[in-house]
This record gives structure tokens, sequence and C-alpha cells, in this order.
């Protein structure tokens, strides 16, 4: 039951971002040491779009096309995640930039979530990680009935 409580999920749906344009997402963190995820895919037919997380200040300076440090970004792809660990609580932005390849309006599916300080992240191995640690438990199985089947006869 402490789950729920350690993650919340701060947006999972469609935003859309117009040509030659960006789109802020406000992502709120009470707690400082919070970690902020985020993942974006945009359909095949679409260009691509950069996520840039910024501070509320960092939003207002790119607003303005002044320069401005961005905390964590993804490159202009059709699909990215970025994490990053606040330092501090506070607001933060969340841009989905559409400048550089945007011709027309282009349908993002936006997750960002954020986990408290001290939460648990589960993590899972990659196929081959997997496939190799069955093949090994099951030769050390195989090894042991061995032995013990010779162990057993005598």
């Amino acid at each position: 039951m402490i789950l729920p409580a350690l993650l919340a999920i701060l947006l999972d749906g469609v935003v859309t971002v117009p040509p030659s344009h960006w789109r802020a997402i406000d992502v709120p963190v009470p707690k400082a040491g919070s970690v902020i995820e985020a993942s974006f895919t945009v359909p095949d037919e679409a260009s691509g779009v950069e996520a840039i997380l910024v501070t509320r200040e960092g939003a207002d300076r790119f607003n303005a096309g002044r320069s401005y440090q961005a905390l964590a970004r993804t490159g202009y792809e059709k699909s990215g995640k970025l994490r990053y660990e606040v330092e501090q609580a506070g607001d933060y932005i969340l841009l989905m930039d559409n400048r550089i390849e945007g011709r027309k309006d282009t349908e993002v599916s936006v997750k960002i979530s954020l986990r408290e300080p001290g939460s648990v992240i589960a993590i899972t191995l990659s196929p081959q990680r997997r496939a190799v640690i069955i093949v090994l438990s099951l030769l050390f199985f195989l090894g042991v009935v061995m032995f013990s089947a010779r162990q057993f006869m005598r």
C-alpha cells in the first residue's frame, strides 16, 4: 500500500504541439530529491519533437528567446525518455518542442511520472540477459540432479 504514495502519474495522454512552436507542461515537484521521469512517442508519419525539462525561470527565458539552461533533454526524436532528480522542490516545465521539423500539428503521446525520494525502482533485464540466466540456472539444476543421481546409485 506504500507504492501509490511514492509514485504519481502527472500526465498520461496526448498533447498537440503546433507546427514551428512548442507546448509547455507543468510539472510541480513538492519534495527535493524527487525524480521526474518522462517519455513520449509521436506517430510514424509525424515529425520528431524534442522534450526539454527546465525550471520555471528557464521556461520564461526560452519563451523570450533568450539563453536558458536545460536540466534534461532528449534531442529531436520520434520517441524518447528522460529522467532527472530534482535538487529542490518547485515548479518545473517539460517543453515539447516542434520548432525544427514542424510542418504540421504533431500529436505527442506523453507520460510524466514523479517518483518521491526513497522509492524503490523495479528494474527488468534485457531479453538476452534473461535467456543467459535461464540457461545457466537450468545447467546448474541439471548438474545437481546428475550429481545426486550418481551418489544415489552407489
